[in-house]
């Protein structure tokens, strides 16, 4: 009886020996014992010098029960990352928690979980890093090792169905938010990370549709405004022909901000509009009444008291007061707000963003334009009648939409009825584009140069790059802006360090 035959017939034997429950008991003992784990390790290396084939036997059996438990772990991953119901609602967007799905997957495929950690995580490198623990899951998780096999999963179940695509869809979403192009839409689409560009584009047209349909019933329920602006889409092509060429698009965008269900609008507020419009018309307006008086004074006195604060905080902030045991001083507290806005969920602004329109903004026909594509987006095209009498629309944009819509007001005030007069626009500036101008004027007075004197010296002394030119694209002026902070802060903090001494 050769070797396999006894090690067969002792461990498992034949239909009695099954049945027997006293071999069970010893077979059982034998496979739970300490030894056996010792005596697979000896098959796989056994004391021999000469080469075997033992060992190749055995990683191979263990090769294929690997599979095979791979294989299963896999049907369970699929279930986990079956495509929802609605997999574009803003419900299913929103509530994918990638902390909970690796913990899931971590659980469904423990075998298949320890092997991409195996091969990611080496011991020389779980010494000197510790961010990409396991238990560090919920830190720098978008760059964790936990997101990385999570990713890796997911796109060899999206590769074995493509029903398996609820983290592709995420990313494909996310990504085209980003901007990227089509072709490397295509690279990410191969390697099963996204889905295709054909998929993502239909998705943001199917969540566009919907939040349209949301904005034209929160236009008739709720208080609403709108602003809008032009936009440059540069559109580029990887194969230019005669009829496919790089074109440059000049539209225009609106965003509808849909205040909280609570605020609403005196039902005669049209009325009593156009009525202080037409007054507000036969006197020139007096800037004195608007400057002095007694409720100037008193904001003046507001606007001193936050000065003061705003400089105070740039003390008590600083390293050097820390340790300050007065810092929570009554005397110290920010002043009393003059009209402070609620805050939670109940009393968020809601926006949606109204499709782009091919339409030029910089002329007056365009801005006309634009209002009548806003207005039939939004179902309001066919409510001339109240638009004439009873509403109220207030556009906000920059200075040149502004004046465009005024200039507009101006030429059509002869007009035979109230929408064609546009008695129902309400210009608003937006006071962005004011803070864009101060910046660039406080740029302009005090850049002076880098060997001198100036916000150019201070820029290279705390090497801030991109300020030397002033840009309209890009995060230009978020950076100037925070420059101009510091280095406020900074000449404030040096003033107080002069003045104590």
């Amino acid at each position: 009886m050769g070797c396999c035959q006894v090690h067969e017939r002792a461990l498992l034997g034949d239909a009695e020996c099954t049945r027997d429950s006293q071999v069970r008991f010893a077979r059982a003992g034998f496979f739970n014992s300490t030894e056996f784990p010792r005596l697979l390790k000896r098959w796989w290396k056994p004391p021999s010098g000469k080469k075997n084939k033992s060992k190749v036997r055995m990683e191979e059996f263990a090769r294929i029960c690997v599979k095979q438990k791979i294989r299963a772990e896999m049907r369970k991953v699929a279930s986990i990352l079956a495509r929802p119901d609605d997999p574009l609602s803003l419900e299913t967007l929103t509530s994918l928690n990638f902390v909970e799905l690796s913990k899931d997957l971590a659980k469904a495929a423990p075998v298949l979980w320890n092997v991409l950690h195996e091969a990611a995580w080496s011991t020389s490198q779980a010494k000197r890093n510790t961010d990409k623990s396991p238990d560090n899951v919920s830190a720098s998780l978008l760059f964790g090792l936990c997101c990385v096999i999570m990713n890796v999963i997911s796109m060899l179940s999206y590769t074995r169905s493509h029903h398996s695509c609820r983290l592709a869809a995420l990313w494909a979403i996310y990504l085209k938010s980003c901007g990227l192009s089509s072709r490397a839409f295509d690279a990410v689409h191969a390697t099963g990370l996204a889905m295709s560009i054909r998929w993502t584009n239909d998705a943001f047209k199917t969540i566009s549709d919907r939040q349209m349909e949301s904005a034209v019933v929160a236009v008739k329920q709720r208080t609403w405004t709108l602003s809008y602006d032009n936009v440059n889409i540069p559109k580029r092509v990887f194969s230019m022909r005669t009829t496919n060429q790089n074109q440059f698009y000049s539209a225009c965008a609106a965003t509808l901000w849909v205040l909280p269900e609570y605020v609403h609008l005196p039902e005669d507020l049209g009325h009593e509009f156009r009525v202080a419009r037409r007054e507000g018309a036969t006197e020139p307006f007096n800037i004195e009444d608007l400057l002095d008086g007694d409720a100037q004074d008193a904001a003046d006195a507001r606007i001193a008291a936050s000065a003061k604060h705003r400089i105070l905080r740039f003390l008590l902030d600083a390293p050097a007061f820390e340790s300050y045991s007065h810092k929570d001083h009554p005397i110290l507290l920010p002043p009393p707000p003059t009209d402070q806005l609620p805050a939670g969920p109940e009393h968020t602004t809601k926006q949606f963003m109204l499709y782009t329109a091919d339409i030029e903004e910089a002329s007056y026909d365009g801005n006309r334009q634009a209002v009548e594509e806003w207005l039939r987006q939004l179902g309001l095209s066919g409510e001339k009648l109240r638009l004439a009498t009873d509403f109220v629309i207030a556009f906000i944009g920059d200075q040149l939409t502004v004046e465009r819509l005024r200039g507009l007001m101006r030429y059509r005030h002869k007009d035979i009825n109230g929408y064609e007069r546009l008695d129902w626009v309400l210009p608003v500036f937006g006071w962005l584009h004011l803070l864009f101008a101060f910046a660039a004027s406080i740029l302009g007075q005090y850049e002076g140069t880098s060997a001198g004197y100036g916000l150019r010296r201070a820029f290279d002394l705390l090497k801030r790059k991109g300020l030397q030119k002033t840009l309209t694209k890009g995060p230009f002026w978020h950076h100037l802006d925070e420059a101009l902070w510091h280095i406020g802060e900074a000449h404030i903090l040096a003033c107080w360090t002069r003045t104590a001494g």
